[in-house]
């Protein structure tokens, strides 16, 4: 299938599940994006639509801010009815001060957050955003992005030696840092990452780019069963339009 079907369905079906205007469209384009490049998308999209298919995404609530920092709550909700919310904070704060930092509690599909951060680069903002999955080990995600980088992100994990204490209110957390000025993993290594942690998957931009390019070329394959479900979850908004066409007609 190609870029534009899948995007279309998957706007349909964010919509569907009740998206706000802006948001349905940016959720599609994380997860087509996310899969073009290699990250799994459609992967991460099945895994949460049990919890995105239970409720309408809940509001993202803001616990403090100042003028360089933001620690707000997503409420157990997904990264994808967020991320234009949190990135837009970050850099309008960042702008304004040189640097922010933006911390988002019980957040989930962090993973597909990166395409926001890939953007921030494209907009003339360094970003770095990490986040831990509380399993055995913990898993470190490290997603960087310097100014005017061509729209591509480098990615990493890394496998930390010990089984480190997260508290409860951080395991689903997300951190972002945005810079007007060039911002380097080697900044944050001392307090993300320890003597005898493992570096696990290290994927650079050009990685990500070549694996775009390839997905434009030959399409992307989605598993049936997945394609079913979606389809489905599309039916809804095509319903509500025609039943809303209909008593538009008879007014």
């Amino acid at each position: 299938m190609s870029k534009n079907e899948i995007t279309a369905l998957l706007k349909q079906v964010f919509e569907g599940l009740k998206f706000r205007c802006g948001e349905y469209e940016s959720a599609a384009d994380m997860v087509v994006w996310a899969e073009m490049c290699g990250l799994s998308g459609l992967l991460a999209l099945r895994h949460s639509l049990p919890y995105l298919t239970e409720q309408s995404p809940p509001p993202l609530r803001s616990i403090h801010e100042s003028e360089t920092k933001a620690v707000l709550d997503a409420n157990n909700g997904s990264s994808l009815n967020c991320a234009d919310v949190v990135m837009n904070l970050a850099y309008s704060k960042a702008l304004a001060q040189e640097c922010c930092s933006v911390t988002v509690l019980n957040c989930h599909n962090r993973k597909l957050f990166v395409k926001t951060i890939a953007d921030c680069g494209n907009r003339g903002m360094s970003c770095l955003a990490y986040w831990r999955d509380a399993i055995d080990p913990v898993v470190l995600h490290v997603v960087i992005t310097a100014a005017d980088s061509d729209g591509m992100p480098c990615y990493s994990t890394y496998k930390l030696s010990e089984q480190r204490f997260i508290e409860d209110s951080q395991r689903q957390s997300l951190f972002v840092e945005c810079s007007t000025k060039p911002v380097t993993l080697d900044d944050h290594i001392g307090s993300l990452i320890a003597d005898g942690d493992n570096p696990g998957t290290n994927v650079l931009p050009s990685a990500l780019q070549n694996n775009y390019h390839a997905s434009l070329m030959q399409g992307l394959s989605i598993e049936e069963d997945l394609w079913t479900q979606l389809q489905a979850l599309a039916q809804i908004v095509l319903v509500e339009s025609s039943e809303q066409s209909r008593m538009g007609a008879g007014a």
